[in-house]
């Protein structure tokens, strides 16, 4: 199995590290993310500017634009002749909550693999965030759901 990964936090999020090192184990997998932090983009492409691309030593790509500028590029000129079976998103380290995921970078990273390919996991939750909304459920069924 092929996966590329993405995610809005940036190329050094600890997040993206931690994804990376999971799903290594089980397949190839192809790093490529915003060489900074780029939360709230939505699925903006940068159509203005030159996209740059530098490989770190780790082996991950970063690209001077957005999540959806790193997988359009990932699909169309660094791998064009790769056959990813999923490209995946995360691992967030904010929450996307409700109408977050209209803004969301991570999110729309895999908006745009989705249009185009049709097979995308977007915004993997930390176990943190996974514990703070159990807990929010939690206090709101002990407060009568409000």
């Amino acid at each position: 199995m092929k996966f590329l990964i993405s995610n809005d936090d940036g190329v050094y999020a600890p997040g993206l590290l931690a994804l990376y090192q999971a799903l290594s184990a089980i397949a190839e997998v192809v790093v490529v993310a915003p060489n900074s932090e780029q939360s709230g983009c939505a699925s903006a492409l940068s159509l203005s500017m030159p996209l740059y691309t530098h490989q770190l030593d780790s082996g991950f790509i970063a690209v001077n634009g957005s999540p959806a500028d790193c997988v359009h590029l990932a699909l169309h000129e660094l791998y064009p002749d790769t056959r990813f079976d999923s490209v995946i998103t995360g691992i967030n380290s904010g929450a996307n909550l409700g109408q977050d995921v209209l803004f969301s970078g991570t999110f729309g990273a895999c908006i745009n693999r989705t249009a185009l390919w049709n097979t995308c996991h977007c915004d993997l939750p930390s176990g943190r965030q996974r514990q703070r909304r159990k807990a929010r459920a939690d206090q709101s069924l002990s407060n009568g759901g409000s």
